[in-house]
C-alpha cells in the first residue's frame, strides 16, 4: 500500500495530524502474509477501529466545554489535534474496510 502523506498542525498542538490518504484498491485478499487467518484477525480488528475512534472523539469533545478546561488554549489545540487525527484514521479503516468488503468480507457485520 502507498499513501500519500499530508502533515499538518493547523490547531497548533504538540503533535500534528497527519493525512496519510492510503490507495487501498491493490490491496490483495490475503494480504497479511498471504495467510487467510491473519488476514481476518487484522480485518476484524480493523472493523472495530471506526467505532472505537468515534467513541474517543465523543468523549473528548463531550468534556471540551467544561470550566475546568475550557479555557485552557493549550489544552484545547490539543483537543482539536487528537479529534483531527482520529478522524484521519477512521477515514483510513473506512478505506481499508471497504477494500475487505469487495472481497466478500462482510466487515460491516463485524
Amino acid at each position: 500500500m502507498n499513501a500519500k502523506v499530508k502533515i499538518t498542525n493547523r490547531a497548533g498542538a504538540s503533535f500534528p495530524v497527519r493525512r496519510m490518504n492510503f490507495e487501498f484498491e491493490s490491496v490483495p485478499e490475503y494480504w497479511m502474509n498471504g495467510s487467510a487467518g491473519l488476514t481476518h484477525f487484522m480485518t476484524a480488528l480493523s472493523a472495530l477501529f471506526p467505532a472505537g475512534e468515534m467513541f474517543f472523539i465523543d468523549s473528548v469533545r463531550a468534556v471540551r466545554q467544561h470550566p475546568s478546561i475550557k479555557d485552557n488554549a493549550e489544552l484545547q489545540k490539543e483537543i482539536s489535534a487528537f479529534i483531527g487525527q482520529e478522524a484521519m484514521h477512521t477515514q483510513e479503516h473506512e478505506g481499508f474496510n471497504a477494500s475487505a468488503q469487495k472481497y466478500g468480507h462482510d466487515v460491516a457485520t463485524l
